[in-house]
């Protein structure tokens, strides 16, 4: 994808949903166990006790034309969240660092915008997680 995105993790299932946020909870207090990956702030006072189904609300930046990279490299970024990234310092969901164990079913959507500038891209994800209300991420 070469332009803007906006991407949204959600779960169906809330008994999962709360024992996902549980673990991701319990993973962020232990920060200073060896091999610690970087994961998203608790979500906003706004947002807690929130019953939405949405994890996580993220963006990618297109790079565009006047760069050498011409895509937003958004596989890249949904790498991190996984959690397979070579840097532990990079911030994502890191869900294979808490939650490989857990059976879970989680839905990936993504919205590649054509001609959108640069200076709406955060105000669509702020937008989108207010409606949304994700369990992690600061919006």
């Amino acid at each position: 994808m070469k332009n803007h995105c906006l991407y949204w993790f959600e779960i169906e299932d809330k008994e999962k949903r709360d024992t996902l946020i549980e673990l991701l909870n319990n993973y962020r207090e232990n920060k200073n166990n060896e091999g610690y990956r970087n994961v998203p702030a608790k979500a906003l006072k706004a947002y807690e006790g929130s019953q939405s189904n949405v994890i996580y609300v993220g963006i990618r930046t297109g790079k565009g034309e006047k760069t050498k990279q011409k895509h937003s490299n958004i596989a890249g970024r949904i790498n991190q969240h996984l959690g397979y990234y070579g840097t532990d310092a990079t911030q994502g969901l890191q869900l294979s660092s808490y939650a490989s164990g857990l059976d879970i079913n989680l839905t990936l959507k993504v919205f590649e915008f054509s001609n959108l500038r640069d200076d709406y891209l955060k105000l669509l994800e702020k937008a989108v997680a207010r409606h949304f209300k994700p369990h992690c991420g600061r919006h």
